[in-house]
């Protein structure tokens, strides 16, 4: 048991330190989630995290770590048997595979290698000779790596290409330069423990109209995931089950 006395240092790549404010805020007493009081929490966090993310989109949240938003992104993206195109030059990278090949997508892989950077002209090059591919899968920034993708360039090919671009930035938000709506990225996840400095618990995933669009086409069954139900109820200031309550009241 850590010493509560004893200023601790996390020198890993996440979680990251939780600031004494938002410790201060989770040991709150705890708050019934239909109440006026959380209500008000929930509608303010729910307004600003597109700001973060720099969209206007629906950011959508989860009582699930990063992985559980990119699970969520694969379930309502990837249709049985449609092509996708999932990058992987590290741990993370190979997360997508495992999840979109998870969801019956006839998968594309992409693998320059751990340790290098995503190319481009690679991935039109792919994109190309793949006739179909739906959705693009990438990552901002790849934890077991260091490396830092260039996901602008990554969304002008998809773009061409008429594919959406899922962007892996649970530890890139707020850490390496990201603008959403200008670089046309379709949907990117995040979690709460990296730059955000909270605990773990928190994903999200903040989507565009026409990823969601696509989403309510796939005819692959999904519960607590469905960003439709999850969109649908944060837009009446509401969560569709229990939310983290604690991890709320500190973000």
């Amino acid at each position: 048991m850590p010493n509560p006395y004893v200023k601790q240092y996390l020198m890993t790549a996440g979680p990251t330190p939780v600031p004494p404010a938002v410790s201060q805020a989770m040991a709150a007493p705890m708050l019934y989630h239909r109440a006026p009081a959380f209500v008000e929490v929930y509608e303010r966090v729910i307004g600003k995290l597109p700001g973060v993310f720099q969209t206007s989109n629906d950011v959508l949240t989860f009582s699930a770590s990063g992985s559980g938003a990119m699970d969520s992104a694969a379930a309502n993206l990837v249709r049985p048997g449609k092509p996708v195109l999932a990058c992987a030059a590290g741990k993370f990278g190979e997360r997508w595979i495992e999840l979109c090949e998870a969801y019956g997508g006839e998968t594309v892989r992409y693998e320059p290698g751990w340790g290098e950077r995503l190319d481009p002209a690679e991935i039109d090059r792919l994109l190309g000779e793949n006739d179909g591919i739906e959705v693009v899968f990438a990552t901002l920034s790849e934890t077991s790596t260091g490396i830092v993708h260039d996901v602008q360039a990554i969304s002008e090919v998809a773009k061409r290409h008429g594919a959406i671009l899922v962007v892996d930035a649970v530890s890139g938000l707020g850490a390496a330069e990201l603008r959403q709506d200008a670089w046309g990225i379709d949907v990117v996840i995040a979690g709460s423990q990296k730059a955000l400095m909270c605990p773990p618990g928190l994903g999200f995933a903040s989507v565009s109209q026409r990823a969601l669009d696509h989403a309510s086409e796939n005819p692959a069954g999904r519960y607590f995931f469905d960003w439709s139900k999850t969109a649908k109820s944060q837009r009446k200031g509401d969560s569709p089950f229990t939310p983290a309550v604690g991890l709320f009241l500190g973000l």
